[in-house]
């Protein structure tokens, strides 16, 4: 059962995990973006926005939604203006 769980998790991990086309999709919005950039939003939004609730697919919601649901979540925890943009670079990429 431990195994199926870990399987679960990883397969999980890797569906979130970013991509190149996500950073050739994230370059019209954020064309300074890169790989690292969405490995990093991807790392955050997983440690901080897992802390509160169940993490949410990012193609669950358009950029549209993101875009106006973000600042509402920043403001419930603690982080830079850096790190919210490496959030939202990384969400805006994953989103439909």
């Amino acid at each position: 059962m431990l195994a199926a769980i870990m399987v679960a998790c990883g397969t999980a991990s890797n569906v979130l995990a970013p991509t190149e086309s996500d950073l050739t999709k994230i370059k019209t919005d954020f064309p300074d973006a890169t790989t690292a950039d969405l490995q990093n939003g991807f790392k955050l939004y997983k440690s901080n926005c897992g802390g509160c609730h169940n993490l949410h697919l990012p193609t669950e919601k358009n950029k549209e939604e993101w875009a106006k649901l973000l600042p509402e979540m920043f403001l419930k925890i603690s982080l830079n203006q850096g790190d919210q943009k490496l959030i939202t670079e990384y969400l805006f990429a994953k989103a439909e």
